[in-house]
């Protein structure tokens, strides 16, 4: 008599829904999905998204980058034919920031405006794991401002 040796379809679907279930409880315990819009609670998401993106850029070799449009940071990725959008991290192609926060990006010391349009990425974030230099201020109305950096710290304004 021989002894059945493996998995059955059902043993490898419940862990496939366990595993979906920790990685969506990780997801909400880690900030990116929180009702905290202060300008430090904002960039600890915003920092958090930044260290996933370096993540997902060393780990499957492409260059990544974030254009910041407005209140929303929106997710690039490098290809043959440039930089193109669409590129989905941690389920979005996006993130919004909150209404009451104004973001104001600068790189080398200079405040970025939004382009018309979006060819290139503010913010890059290589393959070998480096990242462009740029400070990302958030400033709200009688709350002290916070900042990320490419050093990918949260900075105290």
């Amino acid at each position: 008599m021989k002894s059945a040796r493996g998995f059955t379809l059902l043993e490898l679907l419940i862990s496939v829904a366990i595993i979906a279930i920790l990685s969506g409880m990780l997801l909400l315990s880690s900030g990116l999905v929180s009702r905290d819009r202060t300008p430090d609670g904002e960039a600890s998401r915003i920092l958090r998204l930044m260290t996933l993106f370096r993540s997902q850029a060393v780990s499957s070799g492409r260059d990544l980058g974030l254009y910041l449009d407005n209140r929303q940071l929106i997710f690039m990725t490098r290809t043959a034919d440039g930089w193109v959008t669409g590129f989905e991290a941690a389920g979005r192609t996006h993130y919004a920031i909150a209404e009451a926060l104004h973001p104001v990006l600068e790189i080398e010391g200079i405040s970025i405006a939004a382009g018309d349009s979006i060819d290139t990425p503010h913010i890059v974030f290589l393959s070998d794991g480096q990242i462009s230099p740029f400070t990302l201020r958030l400033n709200a109305t009688a709350k002290a401002p916070a900042a990320v950096n490419e050093q990918l710290e949260l900075v105290k304004l």
